[in-house]
């Protein structure tokens, strides 16, 4: 490869790289790569510890119980858990293995409603 053609390859990878680092601090400050993780399971603890002491561990309240700024069935949609007896189960409580739950729904901390179904449903 001739001498003149490194000064423009190189120079075409250090501006990549150079855009690749700007849209990753761009990224940081616009939160695009926070971590809600933690902040979902702290408010899935607060919201199981209101659904044993207040609510007797009942299913049906799941969608009932405030957490912050939405509910119990936000957080154990976002958890992955599919209607309101895995939510149950999944804060240690006992659910008959006849009961049935409701779909999980919730208002995030926006104006969206979301609701979510169990897989299978319509």
């Amino acid at each position: 490869m001739p001498k003149g053609m490194e000064l423009p390859m190189n120079a075409i990878i250090f501006i990549v790289v150079a855009v690749l680092v700007l849209v990753s601090i761009g990224g940081f400050f616009s939160g695009f790569f926070s971590d809600d993780s933690v902040n979902t399971q702290k408010l899935f603890a607060q919201g199981c510890a209101s659904l044993r002491s207040f609510h007797s561990c009942d299913h049906r309240e799941v969608n009932r119980i405030s957490v912050q700024s939405s509910n119990l069935g936000f957080v154990c949609g976002r958890s992955g858990y599919g209607d309101t007896v895995d939510c149950a189960k999944a804060c240690g409580c006992a659910v008959p293995g006849d009961e049935t739950g409701q779909s999980l729904s919730g208002v995030n901390s926006g104006s969206d409603l979301l609701i979510y179904t169990r897989p299978g449903s319509v």
